[in-house]
């Protein structure tokens, strides 16, 4: 920790480890001595190239006006980026808390995602901002074989899917890709948007790609997590178009909702 702690500036911080993560990534919060605030470090492998992109799309991001916690310090030599601390207050907890206005609470999240898919998508166009490979079939079989692979033949033991199931997978990739292109956080789900107070922030997004902004609506509408009903789901697509998002069309949402869910159930069964 001695070249982060000079990079930051700090003397001395205490530094608890929080454990490895999903994309090769170990996690440890660092607290600076008085009570100034801490940040969250976060060492890293090249294996996944998604995880040198951290700290540019961090800053293209807020450019674009989309609430990030702040680069603290980006350390690309030894494969380490510090962020802001926002803590461990996430949607999900924040949906479970009794009496909670779901209208209120959803409203910076909606605000946040309309804005990644058009100030954003129109920065990062500007930039020729390097991200993962776009939605196109290829990445929309992928989630298909990891359902099949690791739910269907792993989990259960069955032979696979029919052809009678992959032909609606193709029809979901073709209403997938006809629809316009956005920059998507690609896992907008309830733990990776944190609050502190009023404020929140949308973390995890290393792995941002050109797609269809319906895939990031239903991975918040239709986080496993988070049980929302039908008429709340279509009130807040509804008011996500109202803040100037587009999924084009609502009929997508549902298309969308089934490739996600079909990813989510392949990474639970994996």
């Amino acid at each position: 920790m001695t070249r982060v702690l000079e990079a930051l500036g700090w003397q001395d911080a205490a530094a608890v480890f929080l454990g490895r993560r999903g994309s090769a990534r170990r996690f440890w919060r660092l607290m600076p001595d008085g009570d100034g605030p801490g940040g969250i470090v976060v060492i890293y492998s090249r294996e996944r190239t998604e995880n040198t992109r951290y700290a540019g799309h961090a800053a293209l991001l807020a450019e674009a006006g989309v609430p990030v916690p702040r680069v603290l310090a980006d350390l690309p030599d030894v494969d380490t980026v510090v962020l802001e601390d926002w803590g461990d207050r996430s949607l999900l907890q924040r949906k479970q808390r009794a009496g909670a206005d779901i209208a209120a609470l959803y409203e910076p999240v909606l605000e946040a995602a309309a804005t990644l898919h058009t100030r954003a998508t129109s920065l990062a166009r500007l930039r020729g901002t390097a991200l993962e490979p776009g939605f196109d079939p290829s990445v929309f079989g992928w989630e298909h074989d990891l359902f099949d692979q690791h739910l269907i033949r792993g989990r259960y033991g069955l032979a696979g899917v029919g052809g009678a199931v992959r032909e609606d997978w193709e029809a979901v990739t073709r209403r997938l890709t006809e629809v316009p292109q956005v920059v998507v956080h690609r896992d907008l789900q309830s733990s990776n948007i944190l609050f502190k107070g009023k404020r929140m922030a949308l973390i995890d997004f290393q792995g941002m790609r050109f797609g269809p902004a319906a895939y990031d609506l239903a991975s918040l509408l239709c986080d496993p997590y988070v049980a929302l009903d039908d008429s709340v789901r279509s009130h807040l697509l509804c008011r996500y178009a109202m803040l100037g998002g587009d999924i084009g069309g609502l009929d997508v949402f549902s298309w969308a909702a089934v490739q996600r869910l079909v990813q989510t159930l392949g990474a639970y069964a994996r």
